[in-house]
C-alpha cells in the first residue's frame, strides 16, 4: 500500500509564541521596504558621501561630512538619519568618539563606492550603483511582476484575434527574445510569425537556445531576422511595435514607421496590412481614461524624458506621426490600462 503523505500542520496565531511574531512582523516590514535600502545607496552614492569621507582619511564626523557636500541648511539636520540607515545595513560604520561626537568610516563596501583608483584598484562601483536604481522599464516590469505570471499576454487576450486573426505573417520588431511572437503563434498557427532584432540579440536567443534561435522541438516556429528597424523591417501584413516607440524622438519614429509601411505595402496582402502599435496615448478617452492611469502616464513621460530621448505622447502627436510617415488612417483601443493597441493603415 501506497504511503499516504504527511498532513503538514499549519500552527494558529495561539501557537506562536508572541516574540516570534514580533520578528515575523519585522520581517514584513523590511522585506516591503526593501527598495528604501538600495535609494539610500543610490542617495549615498548622488551626494558623494564615500568620497568625502575618502578625502577626510577615511573617517569624518557628521559636522565634517555637512562641510564637504552642498546640501542645503533646511536640509543638513536630516543628514545624521540618513547615515544611520547606512551605517546600520553596513555602507559605513558608525561610532561616538571623544565627547559624543559621531565618526563615519569607510567599509570594504563603500570603499567599492569611491572614486579613486589607489583606493579600491579602480574596482569603482558607483556608476554601477547610480545606474541600477535608476527608475527605468525594468522597474516598470517588476511592478508588473504579478501580472506576468497571471497572463500569457494582455494584448492577445483584449483584442488578439480582431488584431492578428486575419493575418498571413507578423512581424515583431524589436521583439527581444521572441516572447510575443511565440505567444501570436500559439494563439493564431496560421500565422507566420518573426523577430527583427539587432544581431548581437539574435546572438544571443541562439546562443540561448542550442544555436538555432527558433523551436527545435517545431511546437512553436518562431523566425529571427537579424537587422535594424532604422533601416528594414521585413515583410509582413503585420508590424508590430510593442514598447517600442516610446523610447525614440518624434523624428525617429517617422523614420521608423516609413519602414514599417513599406513592409506591410510589400506584402502579398499589400495595402491590407497595418503596423500595430502598443504604448501609451496620453489623456487618452475621457470615458475610459481614470485618474490613476493618466497619473501612471505623466510619471512615464518624466522617466522617459530623464533617461531616454523618447516620450509618451497624446493622441494628435501621433496622428503628426503618422502622416508625415505616409499613413492615412488609425485607430485607438484603449484596452490596457495606461497603454493602449494603435492599429494603423497605409
Amino acid at each position: 500500500m501506497a504511503a499516504h503523505p504527511k498532513q503538514q500542520v499549519v500552527p494558529s496565531r495561539a501557537a506562536i509564541p508572541s516574540e516570534e511574531l514580533i520578528q515575523a512582523q519585522a520581517e514584513i516590514w523590511c522585506l516591503s521596504s526593501a527598495y528604501v535600502k538600495s535609494m539610500a545607496l543610490r542617495c549615498a552614492v548622488k551626494l558623494g558621501i564615500p568620497d568625502a569621507i575618502h578625502r577626510s582619511g577615511g573617517a569624518a564626523t557628521l559636522p565634517g561630512l555637512l562641510a564637504a557636500l552642498s546640501i542645503p541648511e533646511a536640509r543638513q539636520p536630516h543628514l545624521s538619519r540618513l547615515m544611520r540607515l547606512l551605517a546600520t545595513l553596513g555602507i559605513f560604520t558608525e561610532a561616538k568618539e571623544g565627547r559624543g561626537v559621531v565618526c563615519y568610516r569607510l567599509t570594504p563596501a563603500s570603499l567599492l563606492l569611491v572614486h579613486d583608483a589607489g583606493a579600491n584598484g579602480g574596482a569603482c562601483l558607483s556608476e554601477y550603483v547610480a545606474s541600477a536604481t535608476a527608475l527605468s522599464d525594468s522597474l516598470m516590469a517588476y511592478l508588473r511582476l504579478d501580472e506576468w505570471f497571471r497572463s500569457d499576454d494582455v494584448v492577445l487576450r483584449e483584442c488578439g484575434g480582431e488584431v492578428f486573426g486575419g493575418a498571413a505573417a507578423m512581424v515583431d520588431v524589436g521583439g527581444g527574445d521572441g516572447t510575443m511572437a511565440r505567444a501570436v503563434k500559439t494563439a493564431f498557427p496560421h500565422v507566420r510569425c518573426s523577430v527583427l532584432e539587432l544581431p548581437h540579440v539574435v546572438e544571443g536567443v541562439r546562443a540561448a537556445t542550442g544555436g538555432g534561435g527558433d523551436d527545435d522541438d517545431g511546437a512553436v516556429e518562431v523566425e529571427f531576422v537579424a537587422g535594424d528597424m532604422m533601416d528594414y523591417i521585413p515583410a509582413a501584413d503585420v508590424v508590430l511595435l510593442k514598447y517600442v516607440l516610446h523610447d525614440w524622438s518624434d523624428e525617429d519614429c517617422v523614420r521608423i514607421l516609413r519602414r514599417c509601411r513599406e513592409a506591410i505595402t510589400t506584402s502579398a496582402n499589400g495595402p491590407e496590412g497595418k503596423v500595430v502599435i502598443v504604448d501609451m496615448v496620453v489623456g487618452g478617452s475621457a470615458s475610459t481614461m481614470t485618474k490613476e492611469a493618466l497619473e501612471a502616464q505623466l510619471l512615464m513621460d518624466m522617466c522617459m524624458m530623464v533617461l531616454a530621448t523618447g516620450k509618451e505622447r497624446d493622441e494628435e502627436t501621433w496622428s503628426s506621426i503618422f502622416m508625415d510617415a505616409g499613413f492615412t488612417r488609425y485607430k485607438i483601443r484603449p484596452v490596457l490600462g495606461p497603454r493602449s493597441v494603435i492599429e494603423v493603415y497605409p
